[in-house]
């Protein structure tokens, strides 16, 4: 009790927190973190650093094997479940956001708090009140009465966040709170983290996006093979500095991005996409040539993951989608099978997590088998053994997927279709809650994998990432292709004007 004492003016303090999953996994080694009120904390660290672990512990997740955790005004403290941690003043805002689509974000805030009742007339209007008066302090909050499925992913996160407040949390945590927004949404939201310290809150902001670290953290811890590799105030640091902390590798900090290369290399037709409509989306009409990187860029509510999903065949639509000059029919099973490739930056769509990773590596292969024959265990293990390789996956091919980072679980999502040959793949966000080093590393096997005769079509919501992979970028606007950028004109300070063209004429993109 002494050590928590003698830390006192910490909302939060971690001490010598280690953590061994059992038969002898060591992930957390004596790991420290002081959070104080009213400041914003940048916690940070390669996939598998322990970062997921430490914030699962902070929660109630999990149990620290050695070392304890202290409050303000509570000493030590342990939590059997994270319905604990929230009564004792931690809320999470976690990345995979567990609210519900058919509430609305006023229900979603005092979801679980109501008993008996919860929604009748008297107890709505009560709640939507209060929701109003918690959301005074978040300009661009969805209303009350909006349904969550139906504000996107920012105004999700602003939920969680009032959701927090309301709950009366003195510690917050985000966890990955920007892998899926774009510039202007970064910036409210940091805006509004702001304020929410300036209300006395400690915050603790885990990402792996350093810019935004850098621009709205007051301190910063980096984690490296679960131990604190460097814990200071973030006044003075630079982008490298954290990246040396995170790797213990200055040469890694200093290597480049892959060269994009705009010129799309002759491989003949390769996907072609001709008035595709459906219900806010199109018509559309471009082509991607064998070999050619071409990403899509747009604010939320464009189209642009739409667009992805409609070509995969996960929603219906009009219009026609070809692949090497033959039209593609039928849902997503029967466009994988034609050699189209998605991966989402929505992990729990694309992966089972009590499968192990060899299992979930060879899905795509198990999808594209004309009929139904048993797995070879073996030639299975061998596959994803070199995609761990190739991606630099901190994993074992027998590990169940829910026990990897999310990051190496994304790289794993990617891996297994960079093993097959004369696919055209379509990503939405692939790097999303990847470090920055495995981010590089997807870079470049992207780059290498069209280089070898595929096709990529790419979004994502930073524009510096396809500036780096792509050789040129369709810019979306409500639903409809708005500019095409390549060459010296395809920078992310284009990318951001062109979203704003709305209303404006536009360079239509080459059918």
């Amino acid at each position: 009790m002494a050590a928590g004492q003698a830390r006192g003016a910490a909302a939060l303090s971690v001490r010598a927190v280690g953590k061994i999953y059992p038969p002898a996994s060591v992930v957390l080694r004596g790991v420290d973190l002081e959070l104080a009120g009213g400041k914003v904390h940048g916690l940070l660290g390669a996939n598998g650093a322990g970062k997921s672990t430490l914030i699962k512990i902070l929660c109630g997740l999990e149990q620290p094997t050695s070392g304890g955790i202290w409050m303000e005004g509570r000493g030590e403290v342990r939590f059997g479940a994270p319905r604990e941690a929230e009564r004792a003043g931690i809320g999470v805002v976690h990345q995979e956001l567990p609210l519900l689509p058919n509430l609305t974000a006023a229900e979603n805030m005092a979801l679980g708090q109501q008993s008996g009742g919860f929604l009748s007339s008297r107890k709505r209007r009560a709640v939507e009140a209060e929701y109003r008066r918690q959301a005074e302090m978040f300009p661009g909050a969805p209303a009350p009465d909006a349904l969550l499925g139906q504000v996107g992913l920012h105004g999700w996160q602003m939920t969680a966040i009032i959701r927090a407040r309301y709950l009366g949390s003195r510690v917050v945590i985000l966890d990955e709170p920007t892998s899926s927004l774009d510039a202007g949404e970064r910036r409210t939201l940091h805006d509004n983290l702001r304020r929410m310290a300036g209300g006395g809150a400690a915050i603790l902001y885990v990402s792996h996006f350093l810019e935004d670290v850098l621009d709205v953290c007051d301190s910063v811890t980096v984690l490296r093979d679960g131990r604190v590799a460097l814990e200071r105030d973030a006044a003075g640091l630079s982008e490298r500095d954290l990246l040396v902390a995170m790797t213990g590798d200055p040469a890694a900090a200093d290597a480049g991005a892959p060269a994009p290369g705009s010129a799309a290399p002759a491989g003949g037709p390769g996907l072609a996409v001709r008035g595709l409509w459906r219900r806010g989306l199109g018509p559309l009409n471009f082509t991607v040539a064998l070999g050619e990187r071409v990403g899509l860029y747009g604010l939320e509510g464009s189209g642009s993951r739409e667009a992805l999903e409609a070509i995969f065949g996960l929603q219906p639509h009009a219009g026609e989608v070809a692949w090497r000059g033959r039209p593609l029919h039928g849902d997503a099973a029967a466009r994988i099978a034609a050699g189209i490739g998605f991966v989402s930056g929505d992990r729990a769509r694309t992966l089972i997590g009590d499968w192990s990773v060899a299992r979930n590596h060879s899905l795509t292969a198990l999808a594209n088998r004309r009929r139904v024959a048993p797995v070879r265990a073996n030639e299975e293990i061998r596959s994803a053994r070199s995609a761990i390789q190739r991606l630099a996956i901190k994993a074992e091919a027998t590990q169940p997927m829910r026990s990897l980072s999310g990051g190496n679980q994304q790289k794993v999502a990617l891996g297994r279709w960079l093993e097959r040959s004369g696919v055209c793949l379509l990503a939405a966000d692939p790097t999303r809650g990847v470090d920055v080093r495995g981010r590089r590393a997807i870079h470049e096997a992207l780059v290498g994998f069209c280089a070898q005769g595929a096709a990529l079509l790419m979004h994502s919501v930073d524009p510096e990432e396809l500036v780096e992979v792509c050789g040129r970028v369709l810019v979306m606007g409500e639903g409809r292709i708005v500019a095409e950028l390549h060459g010296d004109e395809l920078t992310s300070r284009e990318l951001e004007a062109a979203t704003r063209m709305r209303g404006r004429a536009a360079k239509a993109p080459a059918a």
